[in-house]
């Protein structure tokens, strides 16, 4: 019982340093995090040069270095013109030929 008595107090003494971010607000930041990056691609930038791996632009809340990079890549595909999530998907072989293919193999 003493050492939640104890925790109590200090949680008392230790007044809370960040503000607490709505969902919305957090959601705000990550877009427009991504929205730099994809800037940053846009400009000419490299992939390295593009994120902020430190997060010294926006917070420690933000995006971690590997999720940037895959902002990064993304908006990358895009400049290039290469669609990042193809809608389809181009059927080379026929499921019967396949089949005879591996006959007796499996």
């Amino acid at each position: 019982m003493t050492d939640l008595n104890e925790n109590a107090d200090r949680s008392k003494e230790t007044p809370e340093t960040e503000t607490a971010m709505s969902t919305v607000e957090r959601a705000q930041m990550l877009f427009d995090q991504d929205q730099a990056i994809a800037s940053r691609v846009k400009q000419g930038a490299e992939l390295e040069e593009a994120i902020d791996p430190s997060n010294h632009e926006f917070g420690p809340t933000a995006h971690p270095e590997q999720v940037q990079m895959r902002v990064a890549k993304r908006a990358l595909m895009i400049k290039e013109g290469v669609p990042p999530y193809p809608v389809h998907l181009n059927v080379t072989d026929r499921i019967e030929d396949v089949r005879a293919k591996y006959e007796g193999q499996l």
